[in-house]
C-alpha cells in the first residue's frame, strides 16, 4: 500500500502542465490555448489537456522506518482541433515530461509537492476521433510519476 497524497497525482500534475505553460489554467484560459482539465473535460474548446489518475505501482519499503516508496499512474489525454495539431502536442508533452521535469516543486491549495520525475512514459497512443463525424482527434499519453509532499 503506497503513502496517501492529500491531493490526487492527476490534480498535482495538472498543475504542473500549468505551472510550465504546457497547458493554462481553464478558469484564466487565453484564446487559443490549451486548459488543462483533471477527471474529465467540457464539449468546447476543441483543444485541451485532461489528466487522469491511474494505477500505480509500489516499489517497496524502506528497511529502517517501514516508509513506503511508489510511482504513481497518470494518463494524459489529448484533445485537438485536428490530427496534426494533436499529435504535434503529444509529442511535445512527451518531451516536456522525460526532458524537463526532474525534482520540480508545484504547489496545490497550498500544499507543496515534489515531483522527482516520471518514468515509463507511453509513446503517444492515438485513439482515433472524437465522434464518428468530429473533426477532433484524441491522443493518450501513460506515465509513472515519483511524487511526494515537500
Amino acid at each position: 500500500m503506497a503513502n496517501t497524497l492529500p491531493h490526487s497525482q492527476a490534480d498535482i500534475v495538472a498543475q504542473l502542465l500549468i505551472r510550465d505553460a504546457v497547458g493554462v489554467d481553464p478558469d484564466v484560459s487565453p484564446l487559443g490555448a490549451w486548459p488543462v482539465y483533471v477527471g474529465g473535460e467540457p464539449n468546447t474548446p476543441d483543444n485541451c489537456l485532461t489528466v487522469y489518475d491511474t494505477v500505480g505501482t509500489d516499489d517497496g519499503s524502506f528497511m529502517v522506518n517501514g516508509e513506503l516508496f511508489s510511482h504513481e499512474g497518470v494518463q494524459i489525454r489529448i484533445r485537438a482541433k485536428d490530427h496534426r495539431t494533436g499529435w504535434t502536442k503529444a509529442d511535445s508533452i512527451q518531451i516536456h515530461l522525460a526532458k524537463e521535469v526532474l525534482d520540480d516543486a508545484v504547489t496545490v491549495s497550498g500544499t507543496t509537492y515534489l515531483i522527482h520525475n516520471f518514468s515509463r512514459i507511453s509513446r503517444v497512443l492515438v485513439l482515433g476521433k472524437d465522434a464518428p463525424t468530429s473533426k477532433r482527434s484524441l491522443f493518450t499519453l501513460n506515465a509513472l510519476v515519483s511524487v511526494r509532499t515537500a
